[in-house]
């Protein structure tokens, strides 16, 4: 029998699940470090894999406590043999209880008993219907020095490139559509969107104010 000894001042980390059925590629956890619930809801992270390990065309799950959810993999990068070296996954997640640690399992093939049943393809034209998202800039000056509020609307602006195919899609499936737009403000500044809609409804929206193609 081996013991393993904690110095004093330090937390142990969580054992993390290990890989060892047929199917399983790689185990991991998720946390909810709040001293609240978190809600059930899609989470996305990235994730690496051994070469041959995971094929573009996979469909993965996760197993966790016991019950089977949907995952949306997003290829970004692959092995010389063509298999997936390293991609964006969004993981079905159930509710996590406040301060707590869940392991998850990682599997190719599967099918998913729990969480959200979608298959729904276009998440951000829908989410997009249903929110205003605008951004108002004070950074324009009139002749005479006063501020000018310049209203960019950033919702129709990356719906209009989802409709003209002119958006990156960084994350695209039936759990997470993710579109990076480019929208130009004034001289070289534009604005970085990055929105986000989820299967159960939520949107999330990133702006960058960006002035590197001046430099």
């Amino acid at each position: 029998m081996s013991t393993s000894l904690t110095p004093a001042g330090f937390t142990a980390a969580p054992v993390v699940p290990q890989a060892d059925g047929a199917g399983q590629i790689v185990g991991l956890n998720l946390q909810n470090t709040g001293s609240t619930v978190l809600a059930a809801q899609p989470t996305s992270f990235g994730e690496t894999f051994m070469a041959g390990a995971v094929q573009p065309g996979d469909t993965l799950t996760a197993t966790i406590g016991g019950q089977v959810y949907a995952v949306q993999m997003d290829p970004k990068t692959f092995n010389p043999d063509g298999s997936v070296a390293m991609a964006v996954l969004t993981v079905d997640a159930p509710a996590l209880p406040p301060n707590s640690t869940t392991g998850v399992m990682i599997s190719v093939g599967g099918t998913p008993d729990a969480g959200i049943a979608s298959s729904a393809t276009n998440l951000l034209t829908t989410a997009l219907n249903h929110y205003t998202l605008i951004a108002t800039l004070d950074i324009t000056a009139n002749a005479g020095g006063a501020i000018t509020p310049q209203v960019v609307n950033i919702g129709a602006e990356v719906a209009a490139a989802l409709k003209y195919h002119t958006a990156t899609m960084w994350l695209d499936g039936s759990l997470a559509q993710e579109a990076i737009v480019s929208i130009p403000v004034t001289g070289s500044l534009r604005i970085e969107a990055d929105v986000t809609a989820y299967a159960n409804g939520t949107i999330s929206a990133d702006l960058q104010l960006n002035n590197d193609i001046a430099m």
